[in-house]
Parts: C-alpha cells; structure tokens; sequence
C-alpha cells in the first residue's frame, strides 16, 4: 500500500472515531468540542484531497460546511442535523474500509446515496443562506466585492489601526443600524455623472468628515476635460462608517450604482491580482511561514516578511497579501491572539493553509530523547575502549546509525572503517548532543497531558532495535456490518521507546562486555571467568525480563477500542427497529492483550444486537 494512503487510513480512522463518540455532544454547544469536531472533519477532507479519495472529500466538505456554519451559530441544533452528520461519516466510513481492504482509493462509491447525503445537508445550509436574504439593506450589499488593493499599504496600514472586526460580518439588522458601522463602498461613476449633479466631493462633505476614514481614486476616462470640464468618471473606493439610514439619506441619488461591502481586516486581504506564476520565489518562505504559525512563534515573521516582500510583485495576489500583512501587523500587539489570527487569515487568503496536512509528524528531539542517545553513545563508547574486537565494529556502526538517524545525526557513522575512526565520530556526537542537551529545556509533559504517539507495527514490537523503520501488515478484510475492523497497529507512547532504547542500550553494554571475559579465561583461573560469566547472565537474564514486559504492554489496549463501533450499530438498529435507545458504556479504560481484544470484537457485536432485538 502507499505510505502516504497507509498513514491517511490510519489518521482518519482516528478522526471518525472522535466525530462518532462527539457528535452527539453538538447540543451542549461547548465551543471547544464543536470547534474539535470541526478540525476533525477539515482534516478528514484535506487528506482526503491529498490522496485523491473524492468521494470521501466531497462527502467531508459537506460536513464540514454544516458544522461551520452551527460553531457560527448560523443553523440551530436539531436531532435531525446529528443524524445528517452521522449519516455522512457512516458512508465515509464504509468508504475508508473498502480503500484499506484493497489498498486503493479507486473505490467503487454509490454517487447516487453520496449526492443524497450533500442534498441532506445542503437543506440545513440553504436556510443558513437564506437568513441574510431576510433582511432588505438600502444599498447594495456585495460580500465577494474585491477593493482593498486600490488602497496603499500605507493607506491599509492607518485602516487596520480602527476597531475593526477580523472577519467580515454578515448583513444583520444590527450592522445596518450601527452607527459606527464600517464600510467599503465602490464608486463607478460614468461621464455624465457630474452634469446629472452629483458630485462625489460633494457627497463626501454631506457625510461628514468624521465618517470618511480613507479614499482611493483612480482616474478613468478624462479626455474630454478641457473641453468640459463635467464630463469626466473616476473610480474612487472609499472606507467609510455609518448606519443605513445615514448612508441612504446622503448617497440617495446614486445610492443604486454604489456598490457596499462590511469593512473588516479580511477584506484588506481581498485583491483581483493573479498568483505568481514561478512559486520557486516564495517555495521557502512560504516552508517557514508555515512553520512560524504552527509553531506559534512569530520572532521572526517581521524579518522574513521584509526579505520575501522585496523579491515579489506587489500587484499579485501573493506580493499584495503579504505586503498587507506587513502593513497590518504593527496595529496589534504582538503576539496577542488577533496577531496570531491575522496570520491564520493571511495564509487562509493565500490557500497556504489548505496545501499542508493538519497533523504534522516530526520526530521527537526532546530532552529526553537526546539523554537516552547520549546513554547509547557513552555505553558503546566504553565497549570499544575495552575491546580490541575488531568483529565489534560492524554490529556497532549498525546500532549508531539506527540510534544517531533518530535523530538526523547519523552522517559518517557507516563509512568508518576502523575502532579508532569511529570512536573519534562517537566522541563528536556526544559533544553535539551535549550542547543540545544544555541548550534545550528540560520539559517534563504533564500527566493529564496526551502523550505524543508514534505507531508501531504489531509484529514488529518485539523487535530490539526500535529506531529501524517499521513497515505496516496489510490488514485482513472483515465485512464492516459484523467486524469492528481491528487495526493491524497499535498504538505506543514517546515514553515506552525512551524505555525500550535505555534497555537495549543496557542488553548492548552488557553483550560487548562478554568477549573481553572470553579474554580473560585464559589469564585467569576458570573459577574467576565462571563468576563473572553468571553475574553477566543474571544482568541479562533481569534486563531481557524488563525488555518482555515492557514489549507485552505495548501490546495492551483499552477496551474502548473495539467500543468505537457499538455506537453506529446501536443507532442503526434504533432506526431499524423504530426503538428509542440509550447507548452508554463504562470501564473503556480497562486494558486487554491486543489478541483478546480482536477475540472480543465480533461476539460483543451478537451480544448487542440480540439484546436490543430481544430487550
């Protein structure tokens, strides 16, 4: 199977687990659930986009579009929106579990219950749609109005410093009746429009100098001047603030061919320049943007704005975005949550954040890490000292690069050719890692917090070398309405590798010291070489019996794993058997063998099934 497909599989599996055991918490209306499920459904789609799954992507874009809309407080909770959602994910579930069963994303999908699941949902946002609507504004509203690139930067930079909203509000009898509404209002005035007696100046002077907060002119068509002076047009956009009613009684004569839209910070993003045809000018730039946001450290952002910014045409969309950024940043304080959000809408406008995966996997460099490598590294670096088995050197050079390529240290490791050289590269190693060690803060990860986890292969784990690369089994195929499809992984936390490295670290020491006894068999008496033998073996003997327990409770899994599907199958049989049940589950948490597990699955789903037909 393809990686990129195995590692979407694997993350939309966890993410249809937390949308069918959250869903039905969407009537509690907790923000920050509903904003949870919102990123579980985004990311869903998005990998999905990545690996060409479309039915899954089109089905997700629905869902994810309905639970924006309800975070937004744009459709209201009913029953019948839950069963809408749970509805779509169902489907996207049957279509994950055919892709793995063949190990493709050419899955034979039924269009026509896909198109009725988008048509389900697309009832609930087409009365989303349709709240605006009820509201009849005197002027012509346009939220897809593009103007912002009329203004200067600087002329940007002095709007951003009002107390504007983020994003762009939708049409509300409130905003109408706001007298410190903000606008953008464009004026397409045709030739006769002075001659008819309507002077755009004059206008302005009516509305009151307090109310006009920037204007941008560009001159169209004045040709005729000299000869008249009243026929000429101009294209003017202005930021302006106001109710409807202000608006309406000054701009009364034209008021039909201005065209308005709610000023906000999104809007000054909004521009009709082209994208960049040669991205390889901002390839990197965009790679540390990126990296800044996620991150959640802007240190730097000024810089790399201000180098990126001199290399980019400012009438493109990217040049224009990013020049914007720059200009608007100042007016907040840095890294307050409307600078960190400001960001998040710029790379929005840019679809940056479209083009990256939601989960970024990075290998953990922690503290730790670096503790147990340097533990490894000492230890082997005591054995060859010892040793003048040059038979050590292979197996040696083999442990590093696996331990070293961890952590992207690994370079020159396999090329040494003697015990010399390379105790010479393992002394440079400890020295680098050493630094790390004292540059980087020890952080120690709260209890409550969710431990960072890194997937294992289920017949690899017992396995001594947990830094080489494990390829994932292809799965048995189960049919979906009788199986609990049981993952082939599961899951191991950072700490249990951190374990599992200073153990084999230890097996490794105590191995290498074994040829040096065999040396002194024939120095000393046989009684001597008998002692120290059997004080190795009952080190070994203790540290393999950590190394079997420690592998055996990687194979533990809670219960709640195979509880994930009982909740879907309990709702299809409500459906089914026009029942009213309550599904509720306790002691998810107790943990099992990963075999008993996958033995438990398929009779608890009969034991289910003959209690609610029967109860």
């Amino acid at each position: 199977m393809d990686p990129i497909l195995e590692q979407f599989l694997t993350e939309a599996r966890e993410n249809l687990s937390y949308l069918d055991q959250h869903l039905s918490d969407l009537e509690d209306g907790d923000e920050e659930t509903v904003n949870a499920l919102f990123r579980a459904a985004h990311t869903l789609k998005g990998g999905a986009g990545l690996v060409g799954f479309n039915s899954v992507k089109e089905i997700t874009h629905a869902a994810e579009d309905l639970l924006d809309a309800y975070r937004k407080d744009e459709v209201d909770f009913t029953p019948e929106l839950v069963d809408a959602l749970y509805d779509a994910f169902d489907e996207v579930v049957e279509l994950i579990d055919a892709a793995e069963e063949i190990g493709s994303v050419e899955v034979e999908a039924d269009d026509e219950k896909i198109i009725q699941i988008k048509e389900e949902i697309r009832a609930f946002l087409e009365k989303t749609d349709s709240k605006p609507e009820e509201i009849e504004a005197p002027f012509n509203i346009d939220h897809s109005l593009a103007v912002a690139h009329y203004f200067s930067f600087a002329q940007i930079s002095k709007l951003s410093s009002l107390n504007i909203p983020l994003k762009t509000p939708q049409l509300s009898s409130e905003l109408l009746e706001d007298e410190n509404s903000l606008w953008l209002v464009e004026f397409d005035l045709e030739l006769d429009t002075l001659k008819l007696g309507n002077d755009p100046i004059y206008l302005f002077y009516l509305l009151g100098s307090e109310n006009i907060k920037q204007i941008a002119v560009q001159t169209i068509d004045c040709n005729t001047i000299e000869k008249d002076p009243q026929e000429w047009s101009s294209y003017l956009i202005a930021a302006i603030s106001g109710d409807g009613v202000l608006i309406e009684e000054t701009f009364y004569n034209i008021i039909d061919d201005l065209r308005f839209v709610p000023l906000s910070i999104e809007k000054l993003f909004d521009n009709g320049y082209e994208k960049v045809d040669d991205t390889s000018l901002f390839d990197d730039f965009k790679d540390e943007l990126i990296d800044i946001f996620n991150s959640n450290n802007f240190t730097l952002l000024d810089e790399k704005l201000s180098a990126v910014i001199q290399i980019l045409n400012p009438e493109t969309r990217e040049g224009f975005i990013l020049a914007a950024l720059q200009a608007i940043l100042p007016n907040y304080k840095f890294d307050s949550n409307e600078y960190k959000e400001i960001v998040a809408i710029a790379l929005n406008k840019l679809d940056w954040l479209e083009e990256t995966k939601e989960v970024i996997e990075e290998k953990s460099k922690d503290n730790k890490t670096i503790i147990n490598a340097l533990n490894i590294l000492n230890a082997q670096l005591k054995a060859l000292e010892l040793s003048k088995d040059e038979s050590l050197l292979g197996r040696t050079k083999l442990l590093l690069s696996n331990v070293l390529g961890f952590l992207d240290l690994d370079d020159g490791v396999v090329s040494a050719t003697s015990t010399d050289e390379l105790k010479t590269l393992i002394k440079e190693k400890i020295n680098i890692l050493s630094g790390k060690s004292q540059e980087e803060p020890q952080k120690e990860n709260s209890k409550d917090q969710v431990a960072q986890k890194i997937e294992v292969d289920e017949q690899k784990t017992q396995d001594n070398n947990p830094s080489k690369p494990l390829k994932q089994t292809q799965p048995t195929t189960k049919d979906i309405s009788t199986s609990s499809n049981i993952s082939k992984t599961v899951k191991v936390e950072q700490y249990q590798i951190d374990e599992l490295m200073n153990i084999v670290g230890e097996l490794l020491v105590m191995k290498n010291a074994l040829p040096y006894i065999a040396q002194q068999i024939t120095k000393e008496p046989a009684e001597h070489a008998r002692r120290e033998l059997l004080s190795k073996y009952e080190q070994i003997s203790r540290v393999t019996d950590r190394l079997q327990d420690r592998v055996m409770g990687m194979r533990l899994l809670p219960l709640s794993y195979i509880f994930g599907r009982y909740p879907k199958l309990v709702r299809d049989l409500s459906k089914k058997l026009g029942k009213k049940i309550r599904y509720q589950e306790e002691g998810g948490e107790t943990k099992l063998d990963k075999t008993v597990i996958e033995k438990l699955a398929d009779p608890m789903i009969h034991i289910i099934r003959n209690s609610l037909d029967h109860g």
